[in-house]
Formats: C-alpha cells, sequence, structure tokens
C-alpha cells in the first residue's frame, strides 16, 4: 500500500508544491535530501531507458539521436516520457522546438518539473532544470529517433541539454514490473545522502536495477556511490578527459524479472566509469519500500545538479495493474487524524506507507496516523 499507487505529475514554476520537495540539513558529513517520485506503477511488462548528453558548444548544433530500446513486438506502449536536463544563462528559458519520430514537440518553462536552481559561475549565474515531454502516442518500437535543429542563436556559452527516453510496455505473457523513476530536485554539494523512499515493496530474489542518470563528469571529478552507507557501488566518470564533459545515461531493459543492460552498460552489482547500471538486490531487504545512496564528489563542484534521475525496475509482491479487483480508498486523512484499513482476512500482509505512518505493517487491518495529508489506497487482487 503506497500514498499513490500511480503518481505522475507535470509541474510548472507557478505549481510546484511544497509537499513534493523535502529538503533536510543536518549537522553531520552528509546531507540528506529526499528525491521527487516522478512516476510509479506496477504492471505486466517491461521498461527500456537510453539517453544522450551535448556539452558546452557540441550541441548547438544540428543533430538526430537514435535511441536503443527494447519494447518487444506483441507489447503495448503504456507510457513514454522524454526527458530533458538543462543548464542555461540565468532567465534564459526560452523555448526549445525538436522533432521526436517526425512530430514536432516544444521544451520550454510550461514543462518545468523541478525547481530551477541558480548556481555561480564564471557567467552572472546559470540555471539548470529539467523538462518532461509525453510522447506516448508517437513512440514506436523500434527506431525511436529525435532531431535537434541548429540552437546557435541562443547564445548559451555554458550550457548543455541531456535526454532521456523512458518506455513502459504491457505485455499480459510477461510477470509483474514495479518502476519507479525520480528525479533529482536538489543543488549538489560534494558530500550527501539521497533518500529513495515511497516506493512499492522490492522482491529480491529477482534482479533489482538501479539506473543513475548524471551529467557532466569527466575523469577529474569522479562521482563515488555507497548504497546504505554499507555496499561501495563504485564511481562515475568519463575514462578521458578530452575537454568534452558527458553524461552517463544509464541505459538498460528490464523484463521478465531479469535486467539487461543497453550501450555499455551491465547489468552487473556494480557501476564503472561509463557504466550506471548496477543490480542490487544482493545489498538490499528483501520487501523493503527505501534506501539510500551516500555520494561523494572530490573536488567541490559548487551547487551544480550532476545526478538528474534515478530509475528503478524490479518485481513486486504487489499485484499488478490490470489484476487488481477491489479498489478502497480512505481520505484524505488530514495530519493528526486517523484511520483503519480494512484489508481481507487472509494471506500475509506486507503494507508500505510513508513517515511510518502505520501502527502495524503485517496485519489486515492496520490504524493509518499520516503526519502529512495522505489518501489511502488499498489495491486488492482476485486472491484477496
Amino acid at each position: 500500500m503506497n500514498n499513490k499507487s500511480f503518481i505522475y505529475r507535470n509541474f510548472t514554476k507557478n505549481h510546484m508544491n511544497a509537499v513534493f520537495k523535502i529538503l533536510v540539513l543536518v549537522f553531520f558529513s552528509f546531507q540528506i535530501k529526499a528525491q521527487l517520485l516522478f512516476y510509479q506503477d506496477t504492471y505486466k511488462g517491461g521498461v527500456s531507458c537510453d539517453g544522450k548528453d551535448y556539452y558546452g558548444q557540441t550541441y548547438l548544433n544540428p543533430d538526430t539521436i537514435h535511441f536503443q530500446n527494447s519494447a518487444p513486438l506483441g507489447s503495448t506502449i503504456k507510457k513514454s516520457f522524454l526527458i530533458s536536463h538543462r543548464i542555461g544563462n540565468s532567465g534564459n528559458d526560452s523555448p526549445l522546438n525538436f522533432l521526436f519520430n517526425n512530430h514536432p514537440i516544444t521544451f520550454d518553462s510550461s514543462n518545468i518539473v523541478t525547481p530551477i536552481f541558480s548556481c555561480s559561475y564564471t557567467l552572472p549565474s546559470a540555471e539548470n532544470w529539467m523538462v518532461v515531454k509525453d510522447v506516448t502516442q508517437s513512440t514506436t518500437f523500434s527506431n525511436n529517433f529525435l532531431i535537434t535543429p541548429s540552437l546557435g542563436g541562443l547564445n548559451l556559452n555554458y550550457n548543455y541539454v541531456s535526454f532521456l527516453l523512458l518506455i513502459f510496455y504491457e505485455n499480459n505473457t510477461m510477470p509483474t514490473t514495479n518502476v519507479a523513476v525520480f528525479l533529482n530536485d536538489n543543488t549538489y554539494s560534494n558530500t550527501m545522502t539521497y533518500t529513495i523512499n515511497g516506493i512499492n515493496p522490492i522482491n529480491t530474489s529477482n534482479d533489482v536495477g538501479l539506473s543513475i542518470w548524471a551529467d557532466n563528469l569527466n575523469n577529474l571529478y569522479p562521482i563515488n556511490f555507497i548504497l546504505n552507507s554499507t555496499h561501495n557501488l563504485g564511481s562515475l566518470y568519463l575514462p578521458n578527459n578530452n575537454g568534452d564533459e558527458s553524461k552517463v545515461p544509464g541505459s538498460f531493459y528490464y523484463q521478465n524479472n531479469t535486467l539487461f543492460g543497453l550501450q555499455d552498460d551491465t547489468p552487473d552489482a556494480f557501476i564503472d566509469s561509463t557504466d550506471a547500471l548496477a543490480n542490487i538486490k544482493t545489498y538490499i531487504t528483501n520487501n523493503t519500500t527505501n534506501f539510500n545512496l551516500n555520494v561523494t564528489l572530490t573536488p567541490n563542484r559548487g551547487c551544480e545538479d550532476v545526478i538528474n534521475a534515478f530509475i528503478l525496475s524490479y518485481s513486486s509482491p504487489c499485484p499488478a495493474r490490470n489484476n487488481k479487483d477491489t479498489t478502497m480508498s480512505y481520505g484524505p486523512i488530514c495530519s493528526g487524524g486517523n484511520v483503519q484499513l480494512n484489508g481481507a482476512s487472509i494471506g500475509i500482509y506486507s503494507w508500505s506507507a510513508p513517515n511510518n505512518s502505520l501502527n502495524n505493517y503485517n496485519i489486515p487491518n492496520p490504524i493509518a496516523s499520516p503526519t502529512v495529508t495522505t489518501t489511502y489506497i488499498a489495491l486488492v487482487d482476485s486472491n484477496g
């Protein structure tokens, strides 16, 4: 059980809600920064992810990006997002026009999904933000491509733009997959902890994919990741510093309970250099709904947003959306209130809810006492 079984928000500058941005500063060596859960769903099928980055002047010239993906025929494309991260001159949010599979799309300030952060560099200031377009209707099962026109007229002398294509596909012959997409909505410091929470329980008997989308890396600035303060996942960096800093995409696809790498990303238990994909099933406890990533960067690069997103793909004991027979909704329940959740009396229960708001996570009828206004939705399959 989650406070939201399906989460998808399209925020603008004027509609960012503080409830989705949690920034906690503590006086330790690490700052703790919760992430924005942009999308989560459990369904029969799989997910595919690939991307590309342009840094400095390289992206000012027209180009065609061919995204690798593995959405098998016989499936149905459930949802597809094209996400772009951009750093630009302060106040320069000029629209960017592209062609995705020959369909015109525009990225502008109305597509922004994370807060805009201003940082001081050699420029008076630079701003970085992420925008998202729903491209479900124009996504195909193969040969997805993005045409970028000449962007030289924008005079973006420090800037870069990167793109990530996420494809979620349904297939009733496949087992259930849970996908959670977290967007980084916090500025960066050289030592910090990213918190990943609010996810559906993770079944660690199958592969658990963690894909990290990062920008602006080179061999002088590696990023090291430690999972739950214990397990060293490795470091991301470009092996050769040729003056062209670029992103690490973490390209992959996940289906039939198995993680597969795309491009040079390998589905082993570590990340290394440009390999931004890790199978973390041996590092976390079964049915967990959260974990932390301790991150260090040396030397400190200031407040630049280096990490853009974390994408999780795994199997879960939660039923697939198309197998849920009964929906029970409670709320919204205000902070300080409480409600008893009424599950069936059979089976083994492992509830998932934020902020430790249930008095017992392993009984059919727990009492929920949220600390923020929350709507609880129980989804019950045909077996109760």
